[in-house]
């Protein structure tokens, strides 16, 4: 024998708990769209990040392949150019260093 009043709760129980997955549906929206947003942000950071690391990467490369070159030139080329041998590598950091 069943209980014939919960028949009669039915509706209600069935508008609880689309009510309840309603809310939770939009509930799981939000906390997945804010964990996105904190994701976009992280990403955002990271390619800054590597965007930086590689900047200074090619400014030190960039540093060796004039120092190279200069220490290759002959000592009165260096005097033409207004470069002690022995400040060679000041020149070189202050011309490539921003």
């Amino acid at each position: 024998m069943s209980n014939p009043g919960t028949y009669d709760k039915l509706p209600i129980i069935m508008l609880m708990l689309t009510v309840i997955l309603l809310g939770a549906t939009e509930f799981a929206g939000r906390s997945i769209g804010s964990a996105f947003g904190r994701a976009r942000i992280i990403a955002l950071r990271l390619a800054t990040c590597i965007a930086e690391a590689f900047a200074a990467a090619v400014e030190r490369y960039s540093a060796a392949v004039l120092y190279e070159v200069l220490s290759k030139l002959s000592d009165e080329e260096l005097e033409r150019r207004g470069i002690a041998r022995g400040d060679l590598h000041r020149h070189v950091l202050s011309t490539t260093i921003k």
